[in-house]
């Protein structure tokens, strides 16, 4: 019999080796490695393109890597089965100008790419291998966003046939899960890139369409010299590319089978997503506890954004109000300038009368005055906020010397927050002012987090601002447990960073420091589209999306919460 290998086609129009260089690389992805073979092309160079390199074992190349490289790594060691990556990639190429997908036969890049990808395949069979596809990763390059071209809004079509054709011509119509990720510029649109966003919109649009699609976002990654990911960023990219393949390969019905290549003689029905239950249990819990008339106030604080901190406020904050997660009265505070919390909720900072910015620059503004009632439901409300609140802390600075700037918001809330089970607090991304209100007000700490190689940096700053604000301003404040928001369970980093905060907080144990009794709360939250998508519509992704995987993890993680007391 046959030995088999499982291929993924890794194609792109962008520099996919970015800025990565081997000596960067942790050790155990210098090496060759054992199970996984590589085979790169590039399309675009002479009348048939060229080979870069002939199969060989996944390792660094001439000194640099792409993403292919951890997700290499990742998608080999979640199998039994050998696997192989065919690597096309031109950088520098559009899809409206170079690859052509929608012009079969006219020597594209999508014609030369696709011919490529079978004389690669053809050799695997040639040394003794049974292969077959598992699955398709699109590297979006920056050339779509500019200028010149003409059909932006054409580049979803363009996209999906690209996928399309990839899947016919190379594994006979077979479903094959595709993952797209990039886009440049990562900060949105420039004078050299005014289609940004349409290209984007098109691309998510895809995703959203194609039941075996996902958009993978990496605009939180370092980008050093404006066009390539660093190092550290480009093997993220890869985990997530891997990661939301492992989770398409996992819920897309039906199931990936065991035919090799041009054996299947069954047609294929389509493709429909089902969603499945949240990866982890909850938190171990006696029982919920019952309200006990002082509320859980509850600071979501970590200095670094885009974690997931006003996704995890609004959405633990809707689930612990929800008839499933117990009817809590739950009052969310929104602290960030930003004003997301207040979006994400269906209050337009433009329209309010007053806001948390009056609540704490004028004394005779009292916080029911401030204070809404969210999503029709009589036991949510939100003290919300607008962009004036970036100015506060200037206002308050005068009140620092008596010690009332620090306290203004816990002594303008003390009624309010009587009248409700849970009190959510969206802080800033910054250690100031607003922070240190929001700390002398909560009970406790809550810090979302992403699993990358830089989580930890700043935690130990974020800590000891809770120490400094324990003991000076709220004798009883603690640090109880991080989320870990956006993750990828599949990646290499995720195991390696939970271990290194799981170790963190063991150091602390019994040594009487505020985070001495935290854990990681379980489950970690997914990365799911729902949840990108719900603020936009100003709910919750409870009630916009109650079937998705973001509700049953927001669902499970507010039951971890409501059982540690």
């Amino acid at each position: 019999m046959l030995d088999q290998i499982e291929v993924y086609l890794l194609a792109g129009q962008s520099n996919m080796n970015g800025s990565g260089l081997a000596a960067e690389l942790p050790e155990v992805l210098r090496g060759p490695h054992g199970s996984a073979w590589l085979y790169e092309a590039n399309p675009g160079e002479g009348d048939a393109g060229r080979v870069v390199r002939e199969w060989g074992p996944l390792e660094p190349i001439n000194g640099g890597f792409g993403p292919e490289l951890s997700f290499g790594h990742t998608v080999a060691s979640g199998g039994a089965k050998p696997v192989a990556l065919v690597k096309i990639a031109r950088g520098g190429t559009g899809l409206f100008n170079d690859w052509r997908p929608t012009e079969p036969g006219t020597d594209s890049l999508t014609d030369r790419a696709i011919e490529m990808a079978r004389s690669a395949v053809e050799w695997l069979v040639e040394q003794g291998y049974s292969p077959r596809w598992r699955g398709i990763v699109w590297y979006q390059g920056e050339r779509d966003t500019r200028g010149d071209n003409p059909s932006p809004e054409g580049h979803g079509e363009r996209l999906r046939v690209l996928m399309q054709r990839f899947r016919d011509e190379l594994a006979g119509g077979e479903v094959l899960p595709a993952v797209a990720f990039r886009v440049h510029p990562h900060n949105g649109p420039t004078d050299n890139a005014p289609h940004y966003h349409a290209v984007r919109g098109a691309i998510m649009g895809w995703s959203a369409e194609d039941p075996a699609g996902a958009w993978v976002d990496v605009d939180d990654l370092r980008y050093p010299d404006d066009l390539h990911l660093d190092s550290a960023s480009l093997l993220t990219a890869g985990d997530r590319a891997a990661a939301a393949m492992a989770g398409l390969l996992a819920a897309v019905t039906p199931a990936v089978g065991d035919e090799p290549m041009g054996e299947s003689t069954t047609e294929t029905p389509s493709a429909q997503p089902v969603v499945s239950k949240p990866a982890v249990e909850p938190t171990p819990q006696a029982s919920r506890p019952a309200p006990s008339g002082a509320p859980r106030i509850i600071a979501l604080m970590n200095q670094k954004g885009g974690v997931g901190k006003t996704t995890t406020a609004v959405n633990v904050g809707a689930a612990l109000a929800s008839e499933v997660g117990g009817n809590h009265r739950v009052l969310l505070v929104d602290l960030d300038p930003q004003a997301h919390l207040t979006l994400s909720v269906g209050v337009n900072p433009e329209e309010l009368e007053v806001s948390i910015y009056d609540l704490l620059a004028d004394d005779d503004v009292t916080a029911a005055e401030v204070c809404r009632t969210v999503e029709d439901r009589p036991n949510l409300g939100v003290l919300p906020a607008e962009t004036n609140l970036a100015g506060v802390e200037a206002e308050l600075a005068p009140k620092v010397i008596t010690g009332k700037a620090q306290t203004t918001l816990r002594d303008k809330t003390a009624d309010l927050v009587k009248q409700f089970d849970y009190v959510i607090i969206d802080c800033p991304p910054a250690l100031g002012l607003l922070t240190i209100n929001a700390l002398t007000l909560a009970t406790e700490v809550v810090v979302p987090m992403q699993a990358h190689f830089l989580a930890l940096q700043g935690m130990t700053k974020l800590f000891e601002t809770v120490q400094m604000v324990q003991a000076g301003l709220n004798p009883a404040l603690r640090v109880s447990g991080v989320v870990l928001c956006m993750h990828e369970s599949q990646t290499l980093l995720a195991g390696e960073v939970i271990g290194e905060v799981d170790g963190f907080f063991a150091e602390a144990k019994d040594q009487g420091m505020p985070w001495s009794g935290a854990v990681v709360y379980q489950p970690p939250i997914r990365r799911n589209i729902k949840l990108a998508e719900a603020p936009s519509f100003g709910r919750s992704v409870l009630s916009y999306a109650p079937e998705s995987n973001g509700a049953a993890d927001y669902l499970a993680l507010s039951a971890s919460i409501a059982g540690r007391k």
